[in-house]
């Protein structure tokens, strides 16, 4: 079977996952377990904080936003909120993701279908952007914000990738999370308040160790260069602000100056009339 991927560019590779366009396909849950494409439209519809696509128990897909549309975000990292551990990027992570959420109760498993109808977006979003997408669970990409999420529960990572397997992709070319990132413990399926979030996201290894000296050097890194870009921005608009402040001043300042200059000759031909009155009287008496 002819891999479906095999034209696209690679996944992002950057070490502090700054490629341009989207780079990571996330997973989640909804804990409903009984939503209907109704239900998704009357309740989410026109609401960019969600997911870009539902996928129903019997496989339906449903989806609520077009892949590209901006503003669209479903993590707390693509807001404004900061983790209590970790350091966010300099640049925004909205618009970074490709938000899926599969319908299944709190405790539950997702169907079989489901499983199918997600192998199917992801090649298809990959397709849509142009590149392989890295897969990861919205746990991951909400580790270290305060009541961080921990969904998709009980989702069985290496069964949905022997199906993107199947359907003939190159998995060697596939970032994704670790099925024992999660299975590996079972205090690996909760989010612990002194977990550490990063990005890109962590895809590997136990989910509550601390980061490594090198992650935090980058994690620092990244930190000083968002500080100085931000510094280097406050000064251009500071100087932008000065420049259209004596722009706005120059016609005023050029009226005063005209005035000055037109009294100084007024008062310049005034002193002339007097002297020559002056030497005029004096002529006279001799």
């Amino acid at each position: 079977m002819p891999d479906p991927l095999a034209g696209l560019e690679d996944a992002c590779s950057k070490p502090d996952g700054s490629c341009a366009g989207r780079t990571h396909f996330v997973v989640h849950q909804t804990v409903a377990g009984n939503l209907t494409k109704k239900k998704i439209e009357d309740q989410f519809g026109g609401n960019k904080g969600k997911a870009h696509q539902y996928v129903l128990k019997d496989g339906t897909i449903v989806p609520l936003w077009p892949l590209d549309t901006e503003g669209v975000f479903a993590t707390k990292s693509e807001t404004s909120k900061k983790p209590v551990h970790g350091t966010k990027p300099s640049f925004a992570l909205k618009g970074k993701m490709v938000h899926t959420e599969i319908d299944y109760e709190n405790n539950g498993k997702p169907t079989t279908k489901q499983y199918e109808a997600l192998r199917d977006l992801y090649i298809e979003a990959c397709k849509h952007f142009g590149r392989i997408l890295t897969i990861v669970p919205h746990i991951e990409v909400d580790r270290g914000f305060a009541d961080g999420h921990s969904d998709p529960q009980d989702f069985l990572y290496d069964d949905f990738y022997k199906l993107l397997a199947d359907a003939g992709i190159n998995m060697a070319r596939v970032p994704r999370f670790d099925h024992d990132r999660y299975w590996g413990k079972k205090s690996f399926k909760i989010p612990f308040a002194t977990d550490t979030f990063s990005w890109p996201p962590k895809l590997t290894g136990n989910p509550h160790a601390a980061p490594s000296p090198t992650d935090a050097l980058i994690a620092m890194d990244t930190a000083l260069i968002g500080a100085g870009a931000s510094k280097k921005k406050k000064k251009v608009a500071k100087k932008k602000a000065v420049k259209k402040a004596a722009k706005k001043r120059a016609p005023a300042k050029a009226a005063k100056m005209a005035a000055k200059k037109k009294a100084k000759r007024k008062l310049a031909k005034k002193a002339v009339r007097r002297k020559s009155k002056h030497r005029k009287g004096r002529g006279g008496s001799r």
